[in-house]
């Protein structure tokens, strides 16, 4: 399938930097430019994705919690430099670049909560992956917000689960997006699941975005998904390709799925690789210590900003993605310029 826009051996672009030679449409002049701009203040398209017909409720708004577990999320996310704006219509897509999110209104069962990225390889089709990963996240959202989303699973050996787990969810939402829409492409994705009754947090991860789960005051990392690639820079991807191109995409079927007991106060980080090949797991969770008392908005932008400083950094830091190109022989300093898209969700229990 397509790939992520691989890096070759270098060629020097000017004197005090290098680049990677990438595809043609994707590194140019202003992208190379922009690598001069630094200024956190200035990110364009750092966007929050507010509460949604009462999809996210403060613990302390004041309303009774109906449900001994809840789950209160935020979204940040903002496109790499040097792609052009998007403009999208509606009041769910922003402009996260080639990837997107969802945060959904809680069904009685469980809360759910999602990420993909568009695999950027499309882009040398003419295709917008990033109308892919939207149309997926959105046809998610409407079965996680609907009543067969809260309805008990059909097979007799889950029949004690009152709610539909991640992975049957993304499934369903591939094939209702598949069928109804015309967008093409490729994306990863990622779910996550709180159930309201017994506190069980499941995730259903296909491809190399990521989830950790901080526990405690030292923030902990009690759980933590593995990327799921068929090789380097190529994730495994969910796809519709357009007719005439001779590629397949992954099933459904193949994400792999974890579970966890929470705790009150726990928190989950869902993000796009543009977050965890610039910032380690381990710096993340030391990150959300240090501020561990500000909000779950203030949350996902400082470990949005940490992950951007560090995409557009080149020089003398080490990141997952130098780390991953020097294993296999390719230089690279610094870090990788990429969508990046934060998720922070904080386990409430009532009382």
């Amino acid at each position: 399938g397509p790939t992520r826009p691989p890096p070759i051996p270098f060629a020097a672009v000017s004197t005090d930097f290098v680049l990677p030679a990438m595809f043609p449409r994707v590194l140019g002049a202003g992208l190379a430019a922009s690598l001069m701009v630094a200024p956190a203040e200035a990110f364009r398209g750092s966007t929050a994705m507010s509460p949604r017909d009462g999809s996210m409720r403060p613990a302390n708004s004041g309303e009774s919690l109906d449900r001994p577990w809840d789950l209160q999320s935020a979204a940040r996310c903002r496109p790499a430099l040097g792609k052009e704006p998007r403009n999208f219509t509606g009041d769910q897509r922003k402009d996260c670049g080639e990837d997107a999110f969802f945060l959904a209104s809680p069904a009685s069962a469980e809360a759910f909560i999602g990420i993909a990225d568009g695999v950027g390889g499309w882009r040398e089709n003419d295709v917008d992956p990033a109308l892919f990963a939207w149309a997926l996240m959105e046809h998610c959202r409407e079965l996680a917000e609907s009543a067969e989303a809260s309805s008990p699973m059909p097979d007799a050996a889950q029949s004690s689960s009152r709610a539909r787990c991640p992975k049957r969810l993304l499934k369903k939402g591939f094939e209702n997006m598949y069928a109804a829409t015309d967008a093409l492409g490729s994306s990863t994705a990622l779910l996550a699941s709180l159930d309201h009754a017994t506190g069980v947090l499941r995730l259903a991860n296909l491809g190399d975005s990521g989830a950790i789960l901080l526990r405690g005051p030292r923030c902990e990392i009690v759980m933590e998904t593995k990327p799921q690639v068929r090789g380097f820079n190529n994730p495994r991807q969910l796809m519709k390709a357009p007719v005439g191109v001779n590629t397949s995409g992954d099933s459904p079927d193949i994400a792999d799925e974890y579970e966890a007991e929470v705790e009150d106060g726990d928190l989950l980080v869902l993000a796009t690789d543009g977050v965890f090949d610039n910032v380690h797991s381990a710096q993340i969770a030391e990150i959300v210590r240090q501020v561990r008392g500000a909000s779950i908005e203030e949350l996902a932008e400082t470990i949005l900003h940490e992950a951007y400083e560090k995409s557009v950094s080149k020089w003398g830091i080490s990141t997952p993605w130098s780390i991953a190109c020097q294993k296999r022989g390719l230089l690279h300093i610094g870090g990788k310029v990429d969508d990046i898209t934060v998720v922070v969700a904080r386990v409430a229990r009532a009382g």
